[in-house]
């Protein structure tokens, strides 16, 4: 495997995570709506706040559903090692990394995306709580739920938004993708994309690939007892201007960690250097360079 065939192995996989979140979600947002549509109500409205308090019991199972669900997905990142020393090997003496080790670092991987997905249950059932102690009508929490959930992707009974909806989360075609978040925000102010589980999942989910690969084969190098990396990736449209002036240079360990803490650009995240690399969303590697 050569390193092109690795970064579309990289991107393969992030997509895979992604339809597989977008299902998830959707259907966590299904059994969320079911919880809410069962509360008592006076006149269309919430009331009964022992209802509410037993809800979030129910909020968290349909949480562990989804975990469960994306947990599988994520225990998928074993064919990372192996892609992966089948390009390091092919240039020194790269080893797999012990077994224990790789489910250390899925685990620690998912306790991130399990992390935000708690935090949102905890959320969502102080939402509930809430709207029931404000006398908030049903249809009018049900909307606030599905929003915090998936946001403008978040389902309807109006066909055009569930149209738009099915348009957003299917298309290849970014303008029209676009195109289609655009009508929902302008003609049905449909949730915008700000605080909801889905953006923070999804973000999580997009970068998870990348970070464990990164750190997978700092792990093998570290065996290897490489002394030397070079910065690789593609560009894009949107490629960071640290990440342009980074690709194909060769540096050593204590020369990128002088340059990561000396400068600072926008989009740069907290962390380690070679795991999160340019910052949110970077698709670049800080590859070993075996030395013979």
């Amino acid at each position: 495997m050569n390193k092109k065939q690795y970064s579309k192995f990289l991107e393969d996989k992030e997509k895979a995570h992604l339809v597989k979140l977008i299902g998830a979600l959707t259907t966590l947002e299904s059994n969320i709506v079911n919880i809410l549509s069962q509360a008592p109500i006076q006149d269309g409205k919430l009331f009964d706040l022992s209802w509410a308090v037993n809800a979030r019991t129910q909020v968290f199972q349909s949480m562990e559903v989804m975990l469960g669900d994306m947990s599988e997905q994520f225990g998928g990142l074993t064919e990372v090692n192996e892609n992966l020393l089948s390009l390091l090997g092919d240039t020194g003496a790269f080893t797999q990394i012990p077994s224990e080790a790789i489910s250390g670092l899925i685990d620690i991987t998912f306790a991130g995306f399990e992390e935000i997905a708690n935090s949102y249950g905890d959320e969502i059932s102080k939402q509930m709580y809430q709207m029931t102690l404000t006398n908030t009508t049903q249809a009018e929490a049900t909307q606030v739920i599905r929003g915090k959930i998936n946001g403008v992707y978040q389902t309807s009974d109006k066909d055009e938004i569930e149209s738009l909806v099915e348009l957003v989360n299917t298309t290849t075609d970014e303008a029209i993708r676009q195109k289609a978040i655009n009508r929902l925000h302008s003609a049905y102010g449909a949730d915008k994309l700000g605080n909801n589980l889905r953006r923070y999942a999804s973000t999580y989910v997009r970068d998870a690939t990348s970070q464990y690969s990164r750190a997978s084969s700092m792990a093998m190098a570290r065996e290897a007892g490489i002394q030397k990396w070079e910065y690789f990736g593609d560009t894009e449209k949107d490629t960071r201007d640290f990440c342009r002036s980074m690709l194909g240079r060769v540096m050593t360990e204590d020369e990128i960690r002088e340059k990561w803490s000396s400068e600072s650009w926008q989009g740069k995240s907290d962390g380690d250097p070679f795991i999160v690399c340019g910052g949110y969303n970077c698709k670049h590697e800080w590859l070993p360079v075996f030395e013979n």
